[in-house]
Parts: structure tokens; sequence; C-alpha cells
């Protein structure tokens, strides 16, 4: 099964928990937030910028429903990181909306945004701790260390895992949550081997709660390679992994199931199906890197 991306809306105002975001999953399963937005609605909605006791019952359902015509503000800066570190990894979450100053023309929009919106994936069988045994295929797979998000890393393990894209796709990394420990020195790390190249991410690294993407390989199949030295518990993780491609599945395999070589070697790769029609973009990570 496809792993599918859900929405969560919610307006701007004081009416009580219909003006707070409540995304959720099935019991069992982990939440992570890969987006999170004010968006505007143009003035010919009549939408209001805040939603009161006095305007509720006469406030159309689609003023808080998300248009992709809407202006929209991506929240992708520190200031909004208690909104990804109250979900990430949870079954569901309550979060209050805010509103920004409208950055977007306002003889056409709101001059300040109405609602929010928060994207997010429900995790179920497509990860787990990559210090199982375990193997499992989708279009995008996560690896979070055992217990999170309650749970740290213990301080003295180390743990591997390999991944490899069914066609003709390079793969892509996303921290969801990086937050790898220290004392003196960074004493965990993220080691990521992409055919002869072999790359070391650490807590220089760490995210602040704020998804990024941190490596994008340049073949179908890596190696990963959790390490932890810190030699005591601290350390969190939680990774999304994706084909660059249109249409790549994803197998993620850990502990005795990880693998040393591709299964298929790019020479004998397919072309990867079109599921939808995509403009192309360029991916740039965000973060640096150590060679090894």
């Amino acid at each position: 099964m496809t792993l599918q991306l859900k929405s969560y809306t919610a307006c701007y105002g004081n009416t009580g928990l219909d003006n707070f975001l409540q995304p959720s999953c099935a019991t069992g399963e982990k939440m992570a937030v890969v987006g999170l937005s004010a968006l505007a609605k143009k003035l010919s909605t009549s939408c209001p910028v805040e939603i009161t006791i006095s305007n509720v019952a006469v406030t159309p359902d689609t003023c808080c429903h998300y248009d992709t015509i809407d202006c929209s503000i991506s929240h992708e800066n520190s200031l909004y990181r208690n909104y990804y570190q109250q979900c990430n990894g949870k079954a569901g979450c309550i979060l209050q909306v805010s509103w920004l100053p409208t950055t977007c023309n306002q003889t056409v929009f709101l001059d300040r945004t109405n609602y929010m919106k928060l994207d997010y994936y429900c995790i179920f069988d497509q990860g787990q701790d990559p210090c199982s045994d375990f193997s499992t295929k989708d279009s995008r797979v996560f690896l979070w260390n055992s217990g999170y998000p309650s749970s740290s890393l213990t301080g003295s393990l180390t743990c591997k895992c390999s991944v490899e894209a069914s066609c003709e796709s390079t793969v892509m990394l996303t921290a969801i949550d990086l937050r790898l420990g220290n004392s003196t020195v960074c004493g965990q790390s993220i080691i990521i081997t992409d055919g002869s190249t072999v790359i070391m991410f650490d807590c220089r690294d760490n995210n602040d709660y704020l998804p990024k993407i941190f490596y994008v390989s340049t073949s179908h199949f890596i190696q990963i390679q959790i390490v932890d030295n810190l030699g005591f518990a601290d350390g969190y993780y939680f990774i999304l992994i994706e084909g660059v491609s249109t249409g790549a599945e994803l197998t993620l395999s850990c502990g005795s199931t990880s693998q040393v070589t591709p299964t298929v070697p790019f020479t004998s790769l397919s072309d990867c199906p079109r599921t939808h029609v995509t403009t192309e973009t360029t991916i740039t990570p965000f973060f640096t890197f150590t060679k090894i």
C-alpha cells in the first residue's frame, strides 16, 4: 500500500477547538509532519480574518479549507518548531492556529492569514527502529530510534540498514527530527555509504525539529549506519526516505536483513513508472556533511 499524504486545516479564531489543528493517526501509527503553512483567502470570498462568536454561524466551511489559489506562507523557521515537536512521532496532537501578515497582493488577498494547514504522514509498517531485523517496501519509508519520541538512543549501539529503489531513481533523505547527542564531541552519527562515497552526519547537523533534506544519493542503493558511542542515553532521530523519481518503490532492510550490495544492479534497472506529471525540480541538501 502506498503511503498517502494527509492534511489538516483550521481557521484562526476564538471559538474553541475548531480553531486548533487536530491531526491524528490510528492507534499504533506514528505521525511525521512534513509541512506547515499559514494561508489567506481572496478578498472576494468575504472570509473573515478571525472566526468569532458573532460570525461563526455565517462563515462558510470553505473559508477554512485549502485551495491551491490561496496565498500560502510556509512555516520553516525556528519560531514554529513547537508545532513539529508536539506532533512528530505521536498518534495525534492539538495546536492553536496563529496568523501572519500576508505577503501576497493585499488588493487581492486578506491582509493577514486566516487559516493554517499541516501536512503529515501516518506511519505503521513503512518504517521502524533500524536495530530491529525487518524489511519493508513503500514509496516512502522511515527510520526512527527505538522508543521515539519518548525514549532516546542508549549511548552504546551500532545499527545498519540498506535502501534500494525499484527503478532508475536516486534516494532522498529528509530529517524530520535530528537531535544527535554530544558531550565534548559529537558522539553519535549517521554514516551513509553511497557507492564509493562514505559521508557522516552528526550533532553539527541537527535540524531543530524543522524538516530538512540532508542527503540525495548518486545511485539507487545506499547503506545507512547509526553509530552511537556517546556513552550515555541521549539523542533522537526520525528520518523520511523517498525516491527522487516519481513512481519509485523503496525497500528498506535493517538488522540481519540489511544488504551489502543491491539485488538489481543499476545497469539492469528499468525506468520508473510515471504516476502523475510533475515538473522537474533541483534538490539542494540543507546540511553540510563530512566525507570519511
